[in-house]
């Protein structure tokens, strides 16, 4: 699935619960991503980093920490029940 249609759904599903003033939803490439360092107090993979390529697994994931709070925290759900 593409990140532009689960990001199209998730947002639908916002919409119907009443969550848009909470949350919002965007794909971006993991190894440059479109925000400053410390931006969020959670990061939150849902069974992504099982499915990057090698060649960007590393930068991704250091892509991702970066983004998160100095004190944040950093989840990954691979799917594995």
């Amino acid at each position: 699935m593409s990140a532009i249609l689960s990001c199209a759904n998730a947002t639908a599903a916002a919409t119907e619960t009443g969550l848009t003033d909470q949350v919002c939803f965007r794909g971006a490439d993991v190894v440059s991503l479109p925000y400053p360092d410390a931006s969020f107090d959670v990061v939150l993979l849902m069974e992504s980093a099982c499915r990057m390529p090698d060649r960007c697994a590393g930068a991704g994931v250091d892509e991702l920490v970066s983004a998160g709070a100095e004190r944040g925290r950093a989840e990954e759900d691979t799917g594995g029940g």
